[in-house]
């Protein structure tokens, strides 16, 4: 449900980001829209990328792409993985543009919807990547090392770091 600002207040008051996360969100829907971003000149635009318009997907890109970039950066915590979350959000505008419904909200809360979902995506993947990367280390470091060793290390670890490794030790490599 989006609010009479446009902003989809599920996206602001669903209390499943973080401190940081939620004065982003609250951040962007409290900031005016800049002359530059015409609500109407950007629902034009999403109707051009409709009928596969790479001119007006270019135009919504430089109108939204610092709005995008900074709530992926809020979320991933990570510059490489922000950027990927950006492109992923353009990606879907331009597959999913017949979807958009100006009854619902806004252009730019329908594209920082997207955004926050794409880098939330993003981040659980790049922590996925590292987990497991993180496991194939430790299992090359058993065979070399033995259980003995590997066993001292994991003592060293907090508790709850521990436990992700060996949980994620079971299920991803065996």
């Amino acid at each position: 449900m989006f609010n009479s600002d446009g902003l989809e207040t599920a996206l602001v008051d669903s209390g499943n980001q973080t401190d940081a996360e939620q004065e982003v969100l609250e951040a962007l829907a409290a900031d005016e829209i800049p002359a530059s971003l015409d609500l109407d000149e950007l629902a034009a635009l999403v109707s051009r990328v409709v009928r596969q318009d790479e001119a007006a997907l270019a135009s919504l890109y430089d109108s939204l792409c610092s709005r995008v970039y900074a709530v992926a950066l809020q979320v991933t915590g990570q510059i490489s993985t922000a950027e990927e979350a950006m492109q992923d959000t353009f990606w879907q505008i331009w597959r999913q543009a017949p979807r958009y419904d100006p009854s619902r909200g806004n252009v730019i809360a329908w594209v920082l919807t997207m955004a926050r979902s794409r880098a939330l995506d993003a981040r659980r993947a790049s922590t996925r990547n590292v987990l497991t990367a993180l496991c194939i280390v430790v299992d090359e470091h058993v065979e070399f090392l033995g259980a003995v060793a590997v066993d001292e290390v994991l003592a060293q670890l907090l508790a709850r770091q521990r436990h992700i490794v060996e949980h994620l030790h079971q299920h991803l490599l065996g």
